[in-house]
């Protein structure tokens, strides 16, 4: 039986997560195995360890983790416990999808799954002071670039879907840009699926006047955070779409951007991202017609203006939650 590792994290963590969890049960009718694990001020306040070990044991045995918001006190990088988790069970591949889930919110019809490679700073991308600036130093892995492109291919093929752009800047970076277009190359050629190498300024000018008309893309590392920030402003905002990272053999489902739950009264706390990370972890564990029941559900509920107040409704966390289950049982 599958198995979800649940670390709900600290003050709207375990709200958002329960949601999710919740919605998980009820779609897959106990069919998953759940654990649960601590994870920042409340692992160090159980263990003395922002990350125990006991957590990352779990989660190198799990198919999937659900990750709510998480809070430290740690300084620098490398005792960031997310950070650490990232690297540890070596999440190289970002996923993040992208839908409108009522007219009002957004640019109706849109729905793109962006990939990106999921760079962590101070091993992938490292910055120098020197006397008179900075030194950036990029490393460009072609088997992790291989990954991406195949962890987004696997996903296409459960999605049905057939065509795909990957945005590059060659040129600024032509070297980094061509080990991409190569593998695009490699990766899609002789399969039924449209597959183009486009310019980031072009593609971009493209996006927003035509949305609708994208499905899968995938960015280099550098150009994946402005995209997800422009797609977000095109389907709503920043903490309706999760985090996802995928690892192969392991999926992990952050909600949305943390910023968005800083100050907000956790009764009201909005728990899509979570929930529809929760979905997509489901897809990774090939239950596609569970995924597609979640987000039906949710989508119908917003539509119906079934919300949360921060995108126009008056429904408690634990309400909005309680009316995704009412529609997956229908």
């Amino acid at each position: 039986m599958p198995t979800v590792l649940v670390l709900p994290g600290d003050v709207q963590g375990p709200g958002v997560t329960d949601s999710a969890s919740r919605v998980l049960k009820a779609v897959t009718d106990d069919g998953i195995d759940f654990e649960y694990g601590t994870i920042g001020i409340s692992g160090y306040e159980a263990t003395g360890s922002y990350l125990p070990v006991e957590t990352l044991d779990m989660a190198n045995e799990a198919d999937a983790v659900l990750l709510g918001p998480v809070r430290t006190e740690a300084k620098g990088t490398r005792s960031d416990p997310i950070y650490l988790l990232k690297h540890q069970l070596d999440l190289s591949s970002s996923q993040r999808v992208f839908r409108t889930l009522a007219d009002d919110l957004g640019v109706p019809g849109v729905d793109i799954t962006l990939w990106s490679s999921s760079p962590l700073k101070d091993r992938d991308i490292i910055e120098t002071p020197e006397v008179d600036g900075v030194s950036i130093t990029k490393y460009v892995n072609k088997s992790n670039c291989r990954a991406l492109m195949e962890r987004a291919l696997k996903d296409m093929e459960r999605r049905g879907s057939t065509r795909v752009d990957c945005v590059t800047r060659t040129d600024i970076f032509p070297e980094s840009s061509g080990v991409f277009g190569e593998t695009l190359e490699e990766v899609f050629s002789g399969r039924e699926i449209a597959a183009h190498h486009e310019e980031l300024s072009r593609w971009l000018s493209w996006l927003v006047r035509r949305p609708t008309e994208y499905d899968t893309v995938i960015c280099a590392d550098l150009y994946g955070n402005p995209v997800a920030g422009l797609l977000a402003g095109l389907t709503g905002g920043n903490h309706l779409s999760p985090m996802c990272f995928d690892g192969g053999s392991i999926f992990l489902a952050e909600s949305g951007h943390a910023d968005y739950y800083l100050g907000i009264d956790p009764e009201n706390i909005n728990p899509t991202s979570m929930i529809l990370g929760g979905a997509l972890a489901l897809l990774h564990m090939g239950m596609r017609d569970e995924c597609t029941a979640i987000y039906d559900a949710v989508t119908k509920a917003y539509r119906r203006g079934l919300r949360t107040p921060d995108v126009g409704g008056t429904l408690t966390s634990t309400e909005f939650t309680d009316e995704v289950v009412a529609l997956l049982n229908k």
